[in-house]
């Protein structure tokens, strides 16, 4: 009992000075880096690879496709110098959602589509408005949540 006594004081005092001593290498901030758009691409591109082989959610049906690259390039068109590259795919998920992957993929939720769906079905002429972002992660400004109670 003694011996174990001696062994917890000991580690007490001698295991913050040699963890103190372990460096660890700087990995530097979320926004010091920038990548290039083709790098940004091969990034996504892998991801979907891994959600078309993987993901149950995801709908790999090309009326589904079509009809999501319609409604995405017809807000591309809004948008002057947006890039063209973008890919529009949809999730089983009833959340009422959209998302972003690097290099230009949008994922929809099918909760979103029914939304759409059932409004355009009350009045063709909507327009959707007072949209917002709830989170957002990566780039130069890093991690960002809405605070709660705004807007």
């Amino acid at each position: 009992m003694r011996v174990i006594a001696l062994l917890a004081v000991a580690l007490a005092a001698f295991l913050p000075r040699a963890l103190a001593q372990t460096s660890l290498p700087d990995l530097g901030g979320a926004g010091e880096t920038t990548i290039s758009p083709q790098v940004e691409r091969r990034i996504g591109e892998s991801i979907m690879r891994e959600i078309r082989a993987s993901d149950p959610a995801y709908m790999d049906d090309p009326e589904v496709a079509r009809y999501l690259d319609g409604l995405g390039r017809r807000l591309l068109s809004a948008v002057p110098d947006a890039r063209q590259d973008f890919e529009f795919f949809g999730m089983r998920d009833a959340s009422i959602n959209a998302f972003a992957l690097p290099g230009g993929f949008i994922g929809v939720n099918s909760g979103l589509l029914t939304v759409y769906d059932m409004l355009k079905a009350v009045d063709r002429g909507m327009v959707l408005t007072d949209l917002r972002l709830e989170e957002k992660r990566g780039g130069r400004s890093g991690t960002w949540r809405r605070p709660p109670g705004r807007g």
